[in-house]
């Protein structure tokens, strides 16, 4: 009876140690995690650099993330660096957070073309650069055009067409795809959700749809007149005139068209 009870304590014994060791472990794991992840959710999360400010200049571009840390886009290597940070050590994606909205910056070509991204909300920023993604996809399979002289009609850019150079038109012009210059219309310019403009638009109205994209500079304003000269065939009282009306009334006489 005796060696039943002390085989009881003895499993309870071990059980209990068993438990305050597992329990000790436990927390001592838990505070290492917390501390790693202190430490890491400063300037990295989930292999990420979080930025929340983002800053363009002459003298190039640099972003401060989440800990205070500045970084400085170095254009050799295509990312964001720091002197003190071996980043080679991390993975080199970077995003930019505001309001919950997760925006990659990866792409130097989004980053250079959507240069007042800082100045926008995050719903409109995610929405710039989702049309810069779709502009940038549509333009390696696009037909490439180009437009020489000034434009007597309408011209319709659609959206798998890239245009290298401007477009100076008469008529309505239309942007569907992408424009690589300005676009100069006497009567009206519109930009629909998947186009994009790099250069100025200059026109009397300009209607940019939710998506549209304007790079330059927007001038809504008359447009000065085109001087068109006149061509004067005949003095009003030219003899010359009277010939050739003579001639061509007894052409159609003769044969028989009157």
């Amino acid at each position: 009876m005796m060696s039943y009870r002390n085989n009881i304590s003895f499993i309870l014994t071990v059980g209990f140690l068993f438990l305050i060791g597992a329990l000790f472990f436990s927390v001592s794991a838990q505070d290492e995690t917390d501390t790693e992840t202190s430490i890491d959710s400063a300037l990295f999360s989930e292999g990420e650099t979080t930025f929340v400010e983002l800053h363009l200049s002459p003298e190039g571009i640099y972003g401060v993330d989440s800990g205070g840390t500045e970084w400085e886009y170095d254009f050799s290597r295509e990312r964001f660096v720091n002197e003190e940070i071996d980043n080679d050590h991390y993975s080199t994606t970077t995003v930019f957070r505001r309001d919950g909205i997760r925006i990659n910056i990866d792409d130097l070509d989004k980053f250079e073309k959507l240069a007042d991204l800082e100045n926008l909300d995050a719903l409109e920023a995610e929405e710039i650069v989702r049309m810069a993604e779709e502009a940038a996809r549509l333009a390696e399979q696009a037909m490439v055009k180009r437009y020489k002289g000034l434009q007597l009609r309408s011209v319709t850019v659609e959206v798998d067409e890239v245009v290298h150079g401007s477009i100076i038109a008469i008529g309505e012009v239309t942007v569907r795809g992408v424009v690589e210059g300005d676009v100069i219309s006497y009567d009206q310019v519109t930009i629909s959700s998947t186009g994009l403009i790099e250069g100025d638009v200059r026109a009397p109205e300009i209607v940019k749809m939710r998506g549209g994209t304007i790079l330059g500079e927007r001038y809504e304003t008359e447009l000065p007149d085109i001087d068109i000269p006149s061509i004067v065939l005949f003095e009003k009282t030219s003899f010359t005139a009277f010939w050739v009306i003579l001639i061509i009334f007894f052409s159609l006489l003769f044969f028989g068209l009157i």
